[in-house]
């Protein structure tokens, strides 16, 4: 929210606060009143440290790809973030819970990781992926090609595309037919 986010400027006093909305009113050229002068002032005498705290960003050491997949009416954006060696482990977190949490069967989560153990990667990525859409099955699938074409990114087409995870299955629930009480199951029907 504009009005509850704020940004602290260390200066040679305490730190002082500064929201956007009043950068915004302290550039305009409408803040004329008087009543405003000071707080006017103040702000932006503020701006040239404000600049150079919201300009330094900490540096990472990780790296960060991100794809999305789909399967059924199912979507998911899956983040991969490589770990430096020192610190393999394996974080998967779908919707902010574990994967355990999430998906119950083994085999899903089989399904989930099976990407990872083809190309020998498993414990060296940590995973964030938020899907939605669908049932368990096809938010499966859907993380597992996200996940896969994050792979295909650092450089394991060729496993990847042996095992056919970068295939997105086109497979949907056919419509019901007019006449019929499902797509394709029709009455019992009796020559005799």
């Amino acid at each position: 929210n504009r009005f509850t986010r704020r940004i602290a400027v260390n200066t040679s006093q305490t730190p002082y606060f500064v929201s956007p909305s009043e950068l915004s009113r302290a550039r305009s050229s409408h803040f004329r009143t008087s009543c405003f002068r000071q707080r006017r002032w103040r702000v932006m005498s503020l701006l040239p440290a404000l600049r150079s705290a919201l300009s330094v960003a900490p540096a990472r050491s990780f790296s960060t790809i991100t794809s999305i997949g789909r399967r059924k009416t199912s979507q998911a954006k899956v983040t991969l973030t490589k770990l430096p060696e020192q610190q393999y482990w394996s974080e998967i977190k779908v919707n902010g819970m574990g994967m355990e949490d999430y998906f119950v069967r083994i085999s899903d989560r089989d399904t989930l990781i099976a990407p990872l153990l083809s190309t020998s990667t498993l414990g060296q990525y940590s995973i964030t992926a938020s899907t939605r859409g669908g049932g368990t099955t096809g938010q499966v699938g859907a993380i597992r090609l996200g996940i896969s074409r994050c792979l295909e990114k650092e450089g394991f087409r060729g496993e990847l595309k042996g095992e056919g995870f970068l295939t997105r299955d086109p497979r949907r629930v056919e419509r019901k037919k007019p006449g019929r009480p499902k797509a394709r199951k029709g009455k019992q029907w009796v020559k005799r």
